[in-house]
């Protein structure tokens, strides 16, 4: 995310949904190594890693695919 932020001279920032996106994939990377190891749950656990890891996905579109698809900026510009 720094890379695509850096990449269209947008000023790095965290902000409440970026923090999210990286709440999402650490809960779908713990839901997914949790599985593993509990056989009762392993299809729930499995179905919360990939609901996590969609959710974190789909923001990360929202959020940052306006900046990859949209025209560079001028370095200095805003």
């Amino acid at each position: 995310m720094c890379a695509t932020v850096a990449v269209s001279w947008v000023a790095i920032w965290t902000d409440r949904p970026t923090t999210l996106i990286y709440a999402l994939v650490s809960v779908s990377a713990g839901a997914r190594v949790a599985a593993g190891f509990g056989a009762d749950a392993y299809l729930a656990l499995l179905a919360l890693a990939g609901a996590a890891w969609f959710a974190a996905f789909a923001m990360f579109l929202f959020i940052y695919g306006p900046m990859l698809l949209a025209p560079r900026a001028a370095p200095g510009a805003g």
